[in-house]
């Protein structure tokens, strides 16, 4: 492609060209003229060109400040490591997460600022990078400021320059948070199948999880409630007082527990201890509803069967005497509050003393 003429050429062409054209004698007269002229031009370029080039070091100097800022303020570390492990260029968020001045931090051995558990770790991931040419990334524990101690995630990449020696660049991320976050994931997660059967709606009631305790309790497998509303559960012996008591409760604090009658899948009505806890958004919106649920039923039949035992004869299930002064009591109780009176009738059964001594207790036989 044949190359455009500049500016400057253009007009060197164009005054050669006129200079051959003038006759003899005016050349002579018109020499200092023309010379003039063309000093005049190349001026005038000169001004140009050195206005570009200051506009261009502007440029420069506007780009390689930004370079600077976005480097060393950058949120996460980077360093340089030589091909001895020694640190030769670090920006300051990494000096300031290694908690040493950039100055000394140049250097030195970035293996040091490794946990001595994960440094060999740290050399075999180093060598590999190394070896194989391929970026790659690792998990270690850095020893920070004050002797605190942070997780960090390793992003590095060998780089080889002609002309320089080889070199790795590494990025330094603190993850700490994300680990604890995934710990307490754990921790949620072996929660979650904990022993209480556990339900998750969203805020209009819509079950969204359960978990295998809720299975066992409720009967209803996950795919089979996942998708319906709480109201799976109802056993028919709440009516809507008790369930609108329990929702003014929810909205009013934020949570609610009590005992409640739900049904299983195959029909049969259990008693259950429930308790509702309110999700909110950070604008303080229920987002989420965890359910706990514990199945009382042998409870609730052990305390009957105490009661039982406390209250009635065990050879004809009638009240004894410890129950009889329980309701006598609460009718006394009773009489006072409405000022009415009542009346005690006395029934004395021959010869039960009789019964109750052969039929009444376990008779041993040798």
């Amino acid at each position: 492609m044949k190359k455009r003429p500049s500016k400057s050429d253009r007009l060197r062409a164009d005054a050669e060209a006129r200079a051959a054209r003038a006759p003899a004698a005016a050349a002579s007269k018109h020499t200092t003229a023309a010379l003039v002229h063309e000093l005049r031009v190349h001026q005038i370029e000169l001004e140009v060109q050195n206005d570009e080039l200051r506009q261009a070091q502007v440029a420069l100097e506007s780009a390689r400040d930004r370079y600077i800022d976005l480097y060393d303020f950058a949120p996460v570390g980077y360093f340089t490591l030589s091909s001895s492990g020694l640190i030769t260029d670090a920006n300051l968020t990494c000096a300031t997460m290694l908690a040493e001045e950039r100055a000394r931090l140049i250097g030195s051995h970035f293996a040091h600022h490794v946990a001595l558990a994960d440094r060999d770790r740290w050399r075999r991931y180093a060598l590999a990078l190394v070896q194989n040419g391929e970026p790659g990334h690792i998990e270690v524990l850095i020893l920070g400021q004050h002797g605190r101690s942070f997780h960090a995630q390793l992003d590095g990449r060998y780089v080889a320059v002609p002309d320089a020696p080889p070199t790795l660049r590494v990025a330094l991320t603190d993850i700490t948070e994300r680990k604890r976050a995934e710990a307490e994931l754990r921790i949620a997660a072996v929660a979650f199948e904990a022993q209480e059967g556990i339900m998750i709606t969203d805020a209009a009631g819509v079950i969204e999880r359960v978990n295998k305790a809720f299975t066992q309790i409720t009967g209803y497998s996950a795919a089979e409630a996942v998708g319906r509303t709480s109201a799976l559960l109802h056993s028919g012996r709440h009516d809507n007082a008790f369930y609108k008591v329990m929702w003014d409760t929810l909205l009013r604090t934020g949570a609610w527990q009590g005992e409640v009658w739900n049904r299983r899948k195959y029909g049969e009505v259990y008693p259950e201890w429930l308790t509702i806890t309110a999700v909110c958004d950070d604008e303080l919106q229920v987002t989420r509803y965890v359910c706990m649920m514990q199945d009382i039923s042998q409870r609730k039949a052990r305390e009957e069967e105490i009661e039982r035992l406390a209250f009635y004869d065990p050879l004809t299930g009638l009240p004894n005497r410890r129950l009889m002064n329980d309701r006598l009591q609460q009718a006394m109780a009773v009489s006072a509050r409405s000022r009415r009176e009542g009346a005690l009738m006395f029934i004395d059964l021959d010869n039960f003393k009789k019964v109750n001594d052969t039929l009444g207790h376990d008779r041993v036989i040798y």
